[in-house]
């Protein structure tokens, strides 16, 4: 069946470079790293030092793999670090926070031309994926090559896991090119196991993102509660990455929860910044008094109980200034959810709804130690919500300890991937 796959792809390859150079004019990125996408990725010198090529799709991915990164470049200065994405978010981030690797580029679209000649131009001694993103051709080639590849912080959703099976076929010779898998968690392995994949290639080691997330210091937390103008005695709820309807239920419990709780002030997050209109509109139309988060910075503007957040990135550290948070996507179905590591690394608690699919395995792991609370609907959410609000200092307390389990995956991830490379002679 590869073999089939790579006849498809190289008689494809000559129509792809035109259609997607089109397309590429249309990204901020990949118009100017183009040749790296038909496998003109920078060349790699043959100097004798052993390259380490890595692969994250995305910001988040990338974002993940960043500690694990330090850790093999302070241990190993003699590797040779490059670095592959697939979409502009991820490029823009490599080149902001990746200053130590040596080279970063645009992955090769998985067509063997294209691949083959990024392979010749880069001879790595191992590479690593992170997350997910499975190229049969590309993973097939690595294995011809001899060249070992490495999946690191893998997951699977059941969702995945579904649409995997009926491929069988194909992606189970995929998943067993990799020299070995390294897992987030248990259900992970099961899930590779139920795809054939072979137990002596898996490893449970944890999940990167709470060794990549980072805590919100003493001195950022009342910078920034000074910048939102937080009174001293204020009890702050952040609800974030919400969607479509929960903005409206999030509301009515602020509502009913604020007769109980005068000091509670609602810092409120759509995950899609160009949605902030539409809930404005809500807001206005339940006579909830609010100001967006642009005002404190044209203005200066004075306190308000409720804050809506309109600016880009600052969501992570806001979560810092909470006592509670929720995470959105999660109370309407279909939903998904989105990482409760965020505000959980912050110690303190997080509500989210019953759609967590995408983001299961965490949400049960946390949810074991009271990290993280699940509320059904509106009336459960207030009522979890009032508890909380009534214990949040010794939850805090707790909270860091109950979190110190889950750290220290990028510390055995980079001690597996040094030891699948080529070792230093005793002279270096």
């Amino acid at each position: 069946m590869i073999a089939v796959y790579h006849m498809v792809t190289s008689l494809l390859a000559p129509f792809v470079v035109p259609v997607f150079s089109i397309i590429a004019q249309f990204s901020k990125y990949k118009g100017k790293g183009l040749a790296s996408h038909f496998g003109g990725v920078p060349e790699v010198p043959n100097d004798g030092r052993p390259t380490l090529w890595l692969c994250a799709l995305s910001s988040g991915e990338l974002s993940s793999a960043i500690p694990v990164l330090k850790k093999i470049a302070g241990k190993r200065p003699d590797i040779r670090i490059i670095v592959s994405v697939t979409t502009d978010s991820g490029y823009e981030m490599a080149r902001l926070k990746l200053d130590f690797v040596d080279r970063v580029f645009f992955h090769p679209i998985d067509c063997l031309p294209f691949t083959w000649l990024a392979l010749q131009r880069t001879r790595p001694d191992l590479f690593v994926l992170m997350d997910t993103g499975f190229w049969p051709g590309f993973l097939h080639l690595l294995k011809v090559k001899g060249i070992p590849a490495v999946l690191l912080n893998g997951r699977m959703s059941s969702s995945s896991l579904r649409s995997y099976l009926k491929l069988r076929l194909l992606i189970s010779p995929t998943l067993n090119s990799f020299k070995m898998l390294c897992m987030q968690n248990e259900n992970g392995v099961t899930s590779m196991l139920k795809l054939g994949v072979q137990k002596e290639k898996l490893q449970q080691v944890g999940d990167l993102k709470f060794d990549s997330a980072e805590r919100v210091s003493e001195t950022e937390r009342n910078r920034l509660r000074d910048i939102y103008k937080i009174r001293g005695d204020a009890i702050v709820w952040v609800a974030g990455s919400t969607h479509e309807g929960e903005e409206e239920i999030i509301a009515e419990v602020f509502q009913n929860l604020k007769q109980r709780f005068a000091n509670l002030i609602l810092i409120l997050a759509p995950r899609r910044i160009e949605r902030v209109d539409a809930v404005a509109k809500m807001l206005k139309r339940r006579e909830i008094p609010f100001l967006l988060r642009s005002e404190f910075r044209r203005t200066g503007a004075r306190s308000a109980d409720v804050v809506l957040l309109d600016t880009y990135g600052e969501l992570a550290r806001v979560y810092g200034i909470a006592q509670v948070a929720f995470v959105g996507n999660s109370l309407i179905a279909p939903g998904g959810g989105h990482s409760l590591i965020e505000p959980a690394i912050q110690g303190i608690p997080v509500l989210h709804g019953p759609h967590v699919e995408n983001f299961t395995d965490s949400a049960h792991a946390l949810g074991k130690t009271q990290l993280t609370v699940e509320a059904k609907d509106g009336p459960e959410l207030e009522e979890k919500l009032a508890v909380l609000l009534q214990n949040f200092g010794q939850l805090a307390k707790n909270a860091q300890h109950l979190l110190e389990p889950f750290m220290g995956a990028s510390d055995r991830m980079s001690d597996l991937l040094l030891a699948s490379l080529p070792q230093p002679s005793n002279g270096s």
